[in-house]
């Protein structure tokens, strides 16, 4: 049989087969394809430019090349809400990561500010000492902060709960007094933020936990930011 017989008869067989049981017909393909890999007869093509050598399986009187498929999948493609809820863990990731090294920065500079502030006796000195911390902090801090967006802020306000245990309320409140804590509560409730949120990594907030899991599993959390 010549080569031209050869691809009619195949590509009939082929047609027929996928047209009247096409489900059976992809079945029974893929279980021929892994028979023949192993128990296949070799057909040797003479040399060429355009020949080579494939694994075939005799069938009566006709002879089927055969070939090794790669592996693939066919995903379906997901509905529109299952796009949005995608689109949405992607910017909570970028949130988080954007967020959590000043969260843990916080956390290192509050024990370094708890234990100094054991060694001071005088309250005037806990006062310039704590004003000292704070022109620091801010000279340091202040515009990586103003770049933060809104959601980013409230997401850093729940971080620094996660890793200090106290909220950002509690921190002004301590440090700087009930009025001043008061204040920027009112400043955060008008942006649609709140000092006073506690974080809840079971509940409301348990994909901003999932993002830091992946986050540090991935090692994608940047370098934590320079304490002075």
């Amino acid at each position: 049989m010549n080569s031209t017989s050869l691809h009619i008869r195949f590509g009939r067989i082929f047609a027929g087969s996928l047209l009247h049981h096409p489900s059976y017909f992809m079945h029974k393909l893929q279980l021929t394809v892994l028979f023949l890999v192993f128990c296949g007869t070799m057909i040797h093509a003479q040399p060429g430019p355009d020949k080579l050598t494939v694994a075939a399986q005799v069938i009566g009187k006709d002879t089927f090349p055969v070939v090794t498929l790669k592996e693939f999948r066919i995903i379906e493609k997901p509905d529109p809400e299952a796009e949005k809820n995608m689109i949405k863990l992607a910017l909570l990731r970028r949130d988080v990561r954007r967020v959590l090294p000043y969260a843990r920065a916080s956390k290192i500079k509050f024990a370094e500010i708890q234990k100094q502030l054991a060694l001071l006796t005088n309250e005037s000195d806990k006062k310039k000492y704590l004003k000292e911390e704070e022109k620091g902090l801010k000279t340091q801090f202040e515009d990586d902060l103003k770049d933060l967006t809104t959601v980013q802020g409230k997401i850093l306000n729940k971080l620094i709960d996660r890793e200090i245990g106290r909220t950002s309320y509690d921190l002004i409140k301590e440090f700087r007094g009930t009025v001043k804590a008061a204040f920027w509560q009112g400043v955060a409730v008008v942006f649609g933020s709140s000092l006073t949120a506690k974080y809840d990594s079971t509940g409301v907030d348990k994909n901003i936990e999932m993002m830091i899991h992946q986050l540090d599993l991935e090692q994608d959390v940047p370098p934590l930011p320079e304490l002075q």
